[in-house]
């Protein structure tokens, strides 16, 4: 778990909110056992949505993508 925290913050700026969240993300779920396939699909929406939410509806602005 530290080192999805690492990550995430270490790559929040460089790789942007949606990337590194994904990168996080996908270290939990690896971590902890998932056995079935499309929870992981929840690794890329989960950090979409939750990147959109504070950028659209809370206008928090957020490092989207790294280009």
């Amino acid at each position: 778990m530290v080192l999805a925290l690492v990550v995430y913050v270490g790559l929040f700026e460089m790789l942007g909110a949606i990337i590194s969240g994904i990168l996080a993300t996908l270290i939990l779920f690896v971590a902890h056992p998932v056995r079935t396939l499309w929870v992981y699909s929840l690794a890329v929406a989960f950090p979409v949505g939750v990147s959109l939410l504070f950028t659209e509806v809370m206008n928090v602005p957020l490092p989207m993508l790294p280009f």
